[in-house]
């Protein structure tokens, strides 16, 4: 297999190249999961559940060699990305990214499909307008499918 392509016989990428769009998609996902788990972290301990604690550690490891691959910065002016995780953690990273990418599009597409009856509280009580709801609800859209457009690309490169 050539380098840059799949995964050596310890189940490691040796070095996965990405597109800069990849990149992006993988750094907001990186960011957010370090944002959104130091709450996880603060209330976890005590709950007593091992599983949550380990699932933590993971979602905090892999995000964070994922930043180190790919830049800490948001706009890393560097023009070739690679991921050196081991492929089970980039297959795991990519099918928690997916999965929540098609759950939103399913949410997204819902509103979509009649926006009165979703946005009805907004329209009502929020003071929204519904031409906003809606280029919101298909910006919500774009964002997700192009998640999972970048998970599947990816998952096929590392499953190869």
């Amino acid at each position: 297999m050539a380098r840059g392509q799949g995964t050596d016989d310890r189940g490691c990428v040796a070095m996965l190249k990405i597109t800069r769009e990849q990149r992006d998609v993988l750094w907001e996902n990186a960011a957010h999961e370090i944002d959104g788990g130091g709450e996880d972290l603060v209330n976890t301990p005590g709950r007593g559940n091992l599983h949550d604690y380990l699932r933590i550690r993971r979602r905090f490891a892999v995000a964070m060699w994922t930043l180190d691959d790919l830049g800490w910065l948001r706009d890393d002016p560097r023009d070739r990305f690679y991921l050196t995780l081991p492929a089970a953690d980039i297959a795991w990273m990519l099918g928690e990214l997916d999965e929540y990418a098609l759950e939103n599009l399913r949410f997204a597409s819902d509103a979509l499909a009649d926006p009165v009856k979703e946005f009805r509280d907004a329209l009502e009580h929020g003071g929204a307008n519904l031409e906003d709801c809606i280029a919101d609800a298909r910006r919500d859209c774009d964002e997700h499918l192009e998640r999972h457009s970048v998970c599947c690309d990816l998952l096929a490169q590392v499953s190869s």
